[in-house]
């Protein structure tokens, strides 16, 4: 026998599934589309090498009007043109690059600092200066009466027994290692700080281009592509 629930329920099945509001028409219900073809689940990679061998191997059959784009400086992904009745885009293959960790904006021991800096930092001119002066510095009190908020003294040791003074350079120009190793690292601006925490002398490094650099290493990715999509004979939009 069939009861009142039963009934209702197939009532409820049998409305119309859909309602017009002002003309213009809504479903009652939220309906996921059934696509004419298989998700793909995009390979991973961590190199731009990688990307540019996928391309030239062509593994996959459904590869076809490929696009390459830039999405950051640190992220780059092959889609396909717009397919299916939904007009997608299929995501083949992701490469992100893993930037190594930066004690950045904290003041740091000398001994933390130095390797951070070796680590991190292609060496070039100002890095060099920046680490054989801080090689030198004492344990005694930074100076802080010429102190204006970016030139600093310390105290350096200039011999066996012989101490002297010397100004931290404000502002210095460094290659941190922060995006892909296939392509040249940007160069940008840094503040180069120090003060005396818990009577150990610490140091900092603060960004100072507003992220300007980011651009000089899309750019410069972009420009790595092209070079090496002309090496395979391939052609395929980059957007960047």
């Amino acid at each position: 026998m069939l009861d009142k629930s039963f009934i209702e329920k197939i009532e409820d099945m049998v409305k119309e599934s859909t309602v017009e509001i002002d003309g213009k028409t809504f479903a009652r219900e939220k309906l996921n589309p059934i696509k004419d073809y298989d998700n793909i689940d995009p390979i991973k990679a961590q190199t731009l090498t990688a990307l540019i061998d996928y391309i030239d191997s062509q593994p996959d059959p459904k590869i076809s009007d490929l696009i390459i784009t830039i999405e950051n400086e640190k992220s780059v992904k092959i889609m396909s043109s717009l397919t299916g009745c939904f007009n997608e885009r299929i995501c083949f293959m992701e490469t992100k690059y893993n930037e190594p960790k930066r004690e950045m904006d904290n003041f740091i021991s000398l001994e933390r600092f130095i390797v951070m800096c070796i680590s991190n930092f292609k060496m070039n001119e100002d890095l060099q200066k920046v680490l054989i002066l801080l090689s030198k510095v004492t344990d005694s009190n930074i100076k802080t009466i010429l102190d204006d908020g970016i030139t600093q003294q310390v105290n350096i040791k200039a011999g066996i027994s012989m101490e002297g003074e010397a100004k931290l350079p404000p502002i210095v120009s460094l290659i941190p290692y922060r995006t892909f190793s296939e392509i040249e690292q940007p160069e940008s601006k840094f503040l180069l700080r120090a003060k005396k925490v818990d009577d150990e002398i610490k140091y900092a490094l603060f960004e100072t281009d507003g992220g300007a650099w980011k651009n000089d290493a899309i750019s410069n990715i972009r420009n790595w592509l092209l070079s090496q999509l002309s090496l395979i004979n391939k052609s395929i939009v980059i957007l960047a």
